[in-house]
């Protein structure tokens, strides 16, 4: 790893460090990147929406951003099936 730290940088994406081997930890840099805010969330939700050319009514873009925990991943999972069980 130290031979290409020049040419090359890593981003790895995890929920937690626990599962990450010492060895990686020790040559990163962590980075905390808090979950968005329910307002983030839903505006993604509509702007995702209306790309598919969906109607989102605001209280279930709400009730969605809610229930994922503001798990943007699975915010937009709730979206789709929401749809697909229309």
């Amino acid at each position: 790893m130290e031979k290409y730290t020049a040419t090359c940088r890593l981003i790895l994406i995890a929920q937690g460090l626990s599962r990450v081997l010492p060895a990686i930890k020790s040559r990163c840099l962590a980075i905390r990147v808090p979950a968005p805010p329910v307002e983030d969330i839903c505006l993604v939700l509509h702007n995702v929406c209306k790309k598919e050319g969906l109607d989102l009514p605001q209280e279930l873009a709400l009730k969605i951003a809610f229930k994922s925990e503001r798990n943007l991943r699975r915010a937009l999972l709730m979206c789709e099936a929401c749809k697909v069980a229309k």
